[in-house]
C-alpha cells in the first residue's frame, strides 16, 4: 500500500481496530450479568450459607434472581439501602478473626438481603465471590 504524508494506512486502521476491540470489551463488561460464586463461603468459614435458616435461604435466592436481572453497572449503583455497597477493611469488626487468604484485600462488597442479613465478599469482573452471610449485623458497623 503506499504511504500518504508518511503514515502506514494499515498502522492506523491496526490501531482503530484496536480501539474499536477495547471498546467493545468495556461495553460487553458493563453489560454482564450477575455471576456468583460460593467457593470460599463452603469451607472454611463460621459463617456458611449452608448454616443459615430457610429464611435467610429464601431470602438469599430471591435476592439472586431479582440481582440476575440487573447489569453490574447498575448493581454497583445502587443506593446502599437497596442492597449494595463497597466498605474498606478498616469498617470491619476488629474482633472478628480475619481469614488469612484475605489479609491483602482492603475493600470487599456487600449485598443486602433486606433485614435478613448481610452477604459480603467481593466483586471479580462479573462475577460475587461469596465469602461470608452474616445476620447477626455484628461484621461491621451499620
Amino acid at each position: 500500500m503506499a504511504r500518504r504524508n508518511g503514515t502506514n494506512p494499515s498502522s492506523k486502521k491496526a490501531k482503530k481496530l484496536k480501539q474499536i476491540s477495547v471498546n467493545l470489551a468495556e461495553i460487553e463488561n458493563q453489560q454482564a450479568h450477575l455471576k456468583i460464586s460460593l467457593m470460599y463461603n463452603a469451607t472454611g468459614n463460621n459463617r456458611r450459607l449452608l448454616d443459615e435458616t430457610d429464611k435467610t435461604l429464601i431470602s438469599f435466592v430471591k435476592k439472586m434472581m431479582k440481582l440476575s436481572l440487573s447489569e453490574w453497572h447498575e448493581i454497583r449503583q445502587m443506593d446502599k439501602n437497596q442492597g449494595y455497597e463497597s466498605l474498606h477493611k478498616h469498617r470491619f469488626n476488629p474482633n472478628y478473626a480475619w481469614p488469612k487468604r484475605f489479609e491483602n484485600r482492603n475493600k470487599f462488597d456487600v449485598i443486602r438481603l433486606s433485614t435478613v442479613g448481610r452477604l459480603l465478599g467481593f466483586i471479580d469482573e462479573d462475577t460475587f465471590y461469596l465469602v461470608w452471610v452474616d445476620t447477626k449485623f455484628d461484621m461491621y458497623d451499620h
